[in-house]
């Protein structure tokens, strides 16, 4: 994330998954680690310059994905989400780092003035949440899994070449379908 020049990365905590019919909803809450369980407190910063954001998805899902996000407090999901929408430019930023091999890079943009404003608690405690829906999710078995990288940078870096933030983002059917499900910290640095 810009700013930062000690290790760092993203944690990624599943708050619920849901599955039905084939169509899975995962919502998960975002924030940049330094350590290994030691939160960044970046909400000011990302309220002052945005994000740019890229997942990677199977092929199979990428044609369907929706993802939403907004910002809350720690381990309560505000009740509304923001659409976003895909952003050709970082999407080709994202496939000429990492390539095209392995899946499809969505890519897109939060500006500043989109991420909701922190209200009633301290900023150390603020986290971005996702919701990604993927209408037809598949695995070869109930208690598969499909990890997809994701990465971020604050949108004063122009790409992702010489810096960005990763997280790992593991999509299963969920506890409530009998399968695992996965919370994951990466931390990384040069």
């Amino acid at each position: 994330m810009g700013g930062l020049s000690a290790a760092h990365g993203l944690s990624i905590k599943i708050v619920s998954i849901s599955y039905s019919n084939g169509s899975l909803t995962r919502i998960s809450e975002t924030s940049v680690i330094s350590a290994f369980g030691t939160l960044v407190d970046v909400a000011t910063l990302i309220r002052q310059i945005g994000l740019k954001i890229g997942m990677r998805f199977r092929p199979a899902d990428a044609a369907q994905a929706s993802i939403a996000f907004t910002a809350g407090q720690v381990g309560t999901v505000p009740p509304s989400f923001t659409p976003v929408t895909e952003d050709g430019s970082i999407t080709t930023k994202l496939q000429n780092v990492f390539g095209t091999a392995d899946g499809k890079w969505i890519g897109f943009k939060i500006p500043a003035a989109q991420i909701p404003n922190v209200v009633g608690y301290p900023t150390a405690d603020d986290r971005l949440f996702f919701r990604v829906t993927l209408p037809k999710f598949q695995l070869a078995h109930a208690r598969g899994l499909t990890v997809q990288p994701v990465v971020a940078v604050t949108d004063n870096f122009s790409d992702f070449t010489g810096h960005y933030a990763l997280g790992l983002s593991v999509f299963t059917l969920g506890t409530a379908n009998g399968a695992l499900e996965f919370d994951t910290q990466v931390l990384g640095g040069v």
